[in-house]
């Protein structure tokens, strides 16, 4: 039993706190417990540009706007009327710190500083990031270098106590996802994490005519084990075709492939050794979606079991939005894009019974403070077990209604406080820093 409907209870906004460099898209976010920090990959910013510079890039132009077109408004890179979006090679650690107020309720203060890196791979936008808690390790995958005009399938892991990188597949034959960018992806445990479709090169083109480009959505599913640092290929289980005359020809029942979509787990059963996920929305070749689709992983088996959720009255659709798992069975859906090019500020819980096996999707109402800010290409981020708060992180604030760019981001984080009762909190209050300049990218 699967339905949409208004929630009896409130999610408010916890805190605001403006942070220096973090107005960003198309970044990555994982948090250290041994650090108590944030710590931000990657992503790109607007900046303004001289005319010397515009007339001084013109030789790659072409590369750009054939990227741009493949993406058409799903594209974080586009290039814009009056400036540019220039990519981000640092990696930003926000050091958070709670207090606690009068009352029981937190406050927050958070501050950003630049980590000195050995060995940084290439800049990027919409790359992977996965993180280890017990060797206090992240892993970087892929991404979209739009500067050489190129996706890319490297994977590089990150020592967040000496700041170096290491090259971890160094075998061009060894088995991992083809390049690509704005995949969706969970963790499954502490070394194990999944990776879903993305955007990026076709490197087997069954039809190379004239109208042949070389790009393509992806509906694969790939298994990263950080402590073997190899990637695996799920197999997709056949299931039998009940349109079909014969119930034993099968067919292969996934989602469509499509990019900027969102993956989380919803529950492990570690008797069978499975794993539970659910992926929402993204864009495909039709556009943006709003389908719900339960995925099973069978780890003994290396194999997927997808199941499509028909559902009434579902959010709009949507890409380039964030899912959390807020609390055991609930799932948290902040923002977006919507199928009209708008940035989407609301948000919905979906509440899975284990018992019934059954899903509700609740519409939160966002008050206190400024609200929740319509933002997408933002990042979000569990502080779990450290505080029961889920932090969003910077994002595009405007879209250009004429050429769908991007020349404005959120220079905030959200603390989002998960400790009330029915999806509500309290108002934590609004603390301030002046908004900074933007760091420029290395």
């Amino acid at each position: 039993c699967w339905c949409w409907s208004a929630m009896s209870g409130e999610l408010l906004l916890a805190e605001e706190v403006f942070v220096a460099a973090v107005g960003l898209e198309a970044h990555s976010v994982v948090w250290s417990e041994k650090a108590r920090a944030l710590m931000v990959f990657g992503g790109a910013t607007y900046r303004k540009r001289t005319k010397k510079e515009e007339d001084d890039d013109d030789d790659d132009a072409d590369i750009r706007d054939l990227i741009s077109e493949a993406n058409d408004d799903d594209n974080e890179d586009d290039l814009l009327d009056e400036g540019s979006v220039e990519l981000n090679k640092n990696v930003i650690s926000i050091d958070i710190k709670p207090s606690s107020r009068e009352g029981g309720s937190k406050t927050w203060t958070a501050k950003s500083r630049m980590v000195t890196q050995i060995d940084a791979p290439e800049q990027r936008t919409s790359g992977t990031v996965f993180h280890s808690s017990s060797d206090d390790k992240s892993f970087l995958f892929g991404g979209l270098d739009s500067e050489l005009g190129a996706w890319l399938n490297d994977m590089h892991s990150f020592d967040h106590k000496t700041g170096k990188w290491s090259n971890i597949l160094t075998d061009p034959e060894s088995a991992r996802p083809s390049p690509r960018d704005k995949t969706a992806s969970c963790q499954l445990s502490d070394h194990l994490f999944l990776l879903f479709g993305g955007f990026g090169a076709d490197q087997d083109p069954e039809d190379d005519g004239p109208d042949y480009v070389p790009f393509r959505w992806f509906n694969d599913l790939w298994l990263f084990d950080s402590q073997t640092t190899s990637w695996t290929e799920l197999t997709i289980n056949s299931v039998s075709n009940e349109s079909s005359s014969s119930s034993s020809v099968p067919k292969i029942n996934a989602p469509t492939p499509r990019a900027a979509s969102s993956l989380t787990l919803l529950h492990s059963d570690l008797a069978s050794n499975t794993h539970h996920a659910v992926l929402f929305g993204g864009k495909d070749h039709s556009g943006r979606r709003n389908d719900l689709w339960k995925v099973k992983i069978d780890l003994a088996t290396k194999t997927s079991s997808w199941a499509c959720v028909s559902v009434a009255n579902p959010p709009p659709a949507r890409s380039f939005h964030t899912t959390s798992l807020i609390a055991p069975n609930k799932i948290l859906l902040v923002g977006g894009l919507s199928v009209d090019d708008r940035l989407l500020g609301d948000a919905f819980v979906l509440n899975y019974d284990t018992e019934r096996d059954s899903f509700e999707w609740n519409k939160a109402s966002i008050s206190g403070g400024k609200g929740l800010q319509p933002r997408a290409l933002h990042a979000a981020v569990s502080l779990a077990p450290f505080s029961p708060h889920i932090v969003l992180i910077g994002g595009v604030s405007t879209v250009d209604p004429e050429t769908n760019g991007h020349d404005s981001f959120h220079e905030n984080i959200l603390f989002l406080s998960l400790e009330s009762s029915q999806d509500s909190v309290v108002d934590e209050g609004d603390v301030k820093e002046p908004p900074k300049k933007i760091h420029k990218a290395l």
